[in-house]
Parts: structure tokens; C-alpha cells; sequence
């Protein structure tokens, strides 16, 4: 194999966006390593892991075609910091040889028969604006658990609508929050199939749509068998999917009712930072009464109160809230004003929306908080 590419960034772009997707430190040395394949006008490089799979195409001048596997780790971190001329790439028997500029890398070559073959990537069967896409993805992704053995709740649920249109809907949950999402999709032709729910791994799908998205233009995103794929012109990227059903969501958040008033959010946002720093009492105690939220939380260490003026009418209620939970929902909304609903039971969830332009809720982003339980020593924080 012997090829040029003009620009070193593509390769490090490659290379790190592999690393970044990928279980580099895999039990198999294989799953470390990246097939580059030189075709005319192209090099291709591949990764894999058993779970997940990433392409990405770039422009190459071939002078002699041909595949290697080489460290991801080891690519990334040199191409990384190569001189910004363009890099030829040759192959021996034994090694890999990176030429840029006055610098000179070998890389020993990795068995191309042992690279393990990668999943079908489906092709686009919707697409949506890369930007709006990471951003949902990434705020429901808040919501998912961070536990080891938890499978579903560590996922987000792609609901994918069907040939007829609709948004594509995005949830997850760790059982103390539900988030959910809406994103335009527009149908490909008859590639779209019918609508249906499928569960992937939150942190990968969140690294992938930012990654993606950090390229202008559209996300494709289709879907066959145990796979879900998405791609933009020169990155493609395959995740296994969750053999689970995941949870009723929306039949959760429907059923969401209460009294309903509107808080600036930077306000509310600073109340609690300031309520953290009692890192003994991680719970607050709110009281919601007329025009008035006040949080208090009371340590070992001495008691803090904050009060906020708000518009709220209803009958007076007290829950109490881990602070960072209700930061976490707070600062996934992105609007300077946040929309809550809180339901007269002590022991029922919050809901949280930004608030549009023209001041009303906004359901194109919803998060779900449930309240703690308040034990005689937070009740002491009254």
C-alpha cells in the first residue's frame, strides 16, 4: 500500500475519531488496531470493537493499492501531532511507514486475516440536522444511568418514526429522571421502514452524534436487524442496539399534572450550587407556597436557605430534592427561563420544559425529576 493525503488533519480526524468511539484497551489486541484500505482516489479506515464500528472516507492519492492494521492508539496520538503538510503512507512486509514533512513514524503492522468482520452498516433510512440531532441526544443522554449491569437504563430509546413522517423521539431514564426529545426527520424515499423503538449504549450514541455533528449538513440514521447506523458525507458509524423493550415513556410523562410557574433559571441554577456546597446533605427541602420557592438544606455543618419570587398559586407543597438531580434537569433545558409542573403530591415527579420565544412551555424537551423522600433531619432545615 503507498498513498498520499494532502491533508494530515483528515488522517488524525480518522484516527481519533475511532479512538474516541472505540474500546481501544480490548481484551483481543485486534480490537485496538484500524484497517486502512487504499483504493483508487480513497483511503478508507475501519475500526471495530464487537460493539461498535467506524468508517471514514477520505480523499488519497494511490500509487499502490492495498489494506493494513495498526495501533488506533498509537495513529491517533502521532497523526495527532504531525508537522501540517500532507503525510504519504507505504507499507513493507512488516511496518507501516508515516511520512510528513521532516518527520518520520513506523508503526508495526497487525495481522489483516485476524481483523474480525464488521456488521453491515444500514444505509440512511431518515435524515436530521446534525446540529439539532446532538443536542437532543445529548440532553436526554443526562438521564441515563452511569451504573455498571444496568442496561436499559443506561441506553437512550429511539423511537423511529415511519414512512408516512413524524419526529424522531429520544428518551432515557435512571428511574430518578426521564428525559425526552423530539427531532425533525425527514424520510428517505422507501428506505424508511416502519416506525418501531430501538436501545443503544447513551454514551456511545451521545459521542458519536456531537462527533458527527461537528461537520455541517445532516445525520443519516437507519436501522436493520440489531444495528443502528449513523452517517454523514465522510463518517459512518454502527452501534449494536439493546435486545430490551426499554419503559412506557410517554405514557409516564402524559400523565404529568400540577401547578405550573415559570423560574428563571440562572436564579435557580445559583441557589443550588450554593445549597452543594453542604457536600453532607446532598438533599434539599423545598417548599413551594404562594409566589414563593424556598430551599433550604441543613449539614453538620451549619444550614443554608435560599428563597426565589415566583409565580406559583397553588396549595403550598414540600418535597425534597437532591440538589444536583434538579441542577442536572435544570441546566439540560438551554433557555434562561424554565417551565415547571409541580403536582400537589409530595412523592409524584417534577416536570421541567423550556420556555419559547412567545413564553410557552416548550415539548420539545421535557425532563422528569423524582422528588426524595424528607427524613426527620432534613425536615430540620425548615
Amino acid at each position: 500500500m503507498r498513498v498520499r493525503i494532502e491533508d494530515r488533519g483528515w488522517l488524525a480526524a480518522a484516527a481519533g475519531w475511532a479512538v474516541r468511539n472505540l474500546h481501544t484497551r480490548a481484551a483481543e489486541p485486534i480490537y485496538g488496531g484500524l484497517l486502512l484500505a487504499a483504493s483508487e482516489g480513497v483511503l478508507l479506515v475501519e475500526g471495530y470493537d464487537s460493539n461498535t464500528a467506524t468508517w471514514f472516507r477520505m480523499p488519497a492519492g494511490t500509487q499502490e493499492s492495498g489494506t493494513a492494521v495498526v495501533s488506533a492508539r498509537l495513529l491517533a496520538e502521532i497523526t495527532r501531532l504531525l508537522p501540517h503538510h500532507a503525510v504519504e503512507l507505504a507499507t513493507t512486509d512488516t511496518e507501516l511507514t508515516l511520512a510528513c514533512g521532516a518527520s518520520r513514524a513506523r508503526l508495526p503492522l497487525m495481522p489483516v486475516e485476524d481483523y474480525p468482520p464488521r456488521p453491515t452498516a444500514p444505509r440512511p433510512a431518515w435524515w436530521c440536522d446534525a446540529g439539532e440531532l446532538a443536542a437532543a441526544v445529548g440532553r436526554v443522554a443526562v438521564a441515563a444511568s452511569r451504573e455498571v449491569g444496568a442496561a436499559a437504563l443506561a441506553c437512550v430509546a429511539l423511537e423511529l418514526p415511519g414512512a408516512d413522517g413524524g419526529p424522531l423521539r429520544l428518551y432515557a431514564t435512571d428511574r430518578a429522571n426521564l428525559a425526552a426529545a423530539r427531532v425533525a426527520a425527514e424520510p428517505v424515499g422507501d428506505q424508511a421502514g416502519e416506525s418501531g423503538r430501538v436501545l443503544v449504549s447513551a454514551v456511545a450514541v451521545d459521542t458519536a452524534a456531537r462527533t458527527l455533528a461537528a461537520e455541517p449538513g445532516r445525520i443519516g440514521i437507519g436501522v436493520s436487524g440489531r444495528v443502528l447506523a449513523l452517517q454523514n458525507d465522510t463518517r459512518r458509524i454502527a452501534l449494536s442496539t439493546v435486545d430490551l423493550k426499554g419503559h412506557d415513556y410517554e405514557g409516564v410523562l402524559s400523565a404529568a399534572s400540577g401547578q405550573e410557574f415559570v423560574v428563571h433559571r440562572g436564579e435557580l441554577e445559583g441557589a443550588l450550587k450554593r445549597l452543594s456546597l453542604h457536600k453532607d446533605a446532598p438533599k434539599a427541602r423545598i417548599d413551594c407556597r404562594a409566589n414563593e420557592l424556598r430551599l433550604a438544606v441543613c449539614g453538620q455543618h451549619g444550614h443554608s436557605e435560599e428563597i426565589l419570587a415566583v409565580d406559583y398559586t397553588g396549595e403550598p407543597v414540600t418535597v425534597g430534592m437532591f440538589t444536583h438531580r434538579l441542577a442536572t434537569a435544570l441546566g439540560s433545558l438551554g433557555t434562561d427561563l424554565a417551565h415547571l409542573t409541580v403536582p400537589p403530591q409530595p412523592n409524584r415527579p417534577w416536570l421541567l420544559r423550556p420556555v419559547t420565544d412567545h413564553g410557552t412551555p416548550d415539548d420539545t424537551y421535557r425532563h422528569m425529576v423524582i422528588p426524595a423522600q424528607l427524613f426527620d433531619q432534613d425536615q430540620e432545615a425548615a
